[in-house]
C-alpha cells in the first residue's frame, strides 16, 4: 500500500521552502513514505539544515514525516519519480536524509554531539563540519566525550571520521567499551 504525503503537509513544506533563504527552487516529490525534497540551494543554502527546518515544520503541523532532502544545481527537466529520485540520493554527496542512531554507543554520541552543537538532534551519518562544527566545538565535543563516558578520542579522528557512525565504529574497534554517559 503506498501512503502519499497529504496535502496539507504538501503545502506547509511548499511554503517553507518558498520562504527559505537557502532554496532558490525546489520540488516535492509525491513518494511513498516519507517526503522527498529536491533542492537547487542558494549561497546561502546548506542541505542538512534544510532538512532539519523541514522536520521541525514536519512536527509542527504533528507528522513524524522524515523529510529526505537533494540537492541539485538545477531542477532536471524530466518527471521526477522515485526511481530517480532513489538512485540520485544513493549516489549524490549533496543528500541528506536523517538516520537514527541504532546502538548504544551512538546514541551517546549522537546526543553528546547534539548538546555540543546546540541542535535538537544528530543523525548518525550527519557530517561534523556540514552541522557547523569548527575547532572550538571538536574539542568541547571531545572533552564531553572524554569526560561523560571515558572514552578515547581525539581530535584528527573526530575531523577523520566526521560522523557519528564512524566514530562508533573507530571507538568500538579498539577495545570492548562500557558506556558511563550521564545521558
Amino acid at each position: 500500500m503506498i501512503h502519499r504525503l497529504p496535502a496539507e503537509l504538501s503545502e506547509t513544506l511548499r511554503q517553507a521552502l518558498a520562504g527559505h533563504d537557502g532554496v532558490a527552487d525546489f520540488a516535492i516529490l509525491p513518494l511513498s513514505g516519507d517526503p522527498a525534497v529536491v533542492v537547487v540551494l542558494s549561497e546561502m543554502g546548506c542541505v542538512l539544515e534544510i532538512r532539519e527546518e523541514l522536520r521541525a515544520v514536519l512536527d509542527r503541523a504533528g507528522s513524524d514525516a522524515e523529510p529526505a532532502v537533494l540537492a541539485v544545481t538545477e531542477l532536471p527537466a524530466h518527471h521526477l519519480d522515485e526511481a530517480w529520485f532513489r538512485r540520485e540520493m544513493a549516489n549524490s554527496p549533496s543528500a541528506s536524509r536523517y538516520a537514527a542512531p541504532a546502538t548504544a554507543l551512538e546514541h551517546e554520541l549522537a546526543a553528546c554531539l547534539a548538546r555540543v552543537l546546540n541542535r535538537p538532534r544528530v543523525g548518525v551519518l550527519d557530517d561534523f563540519v556540514d552541522l557547523g562544527g569548527d575547532s572550538v566545538l571538536a574539542v568541547r565535543f571531545v572533552t564531553a566525550v572524554r569526560d561523560e563516558n571515558d572514552l578515547p578520542l581525539t581530535l584528527i579522528e573526530l575531523f577523520g571520521a566526521g560522523t557519528v557512525r564512524r566514530l562508533a565504529q573507530l571507538l568500538t574497534a579498539r577495545e570492548p567499551i562500557a558506556l558511563s554517559g550521564r545521558g
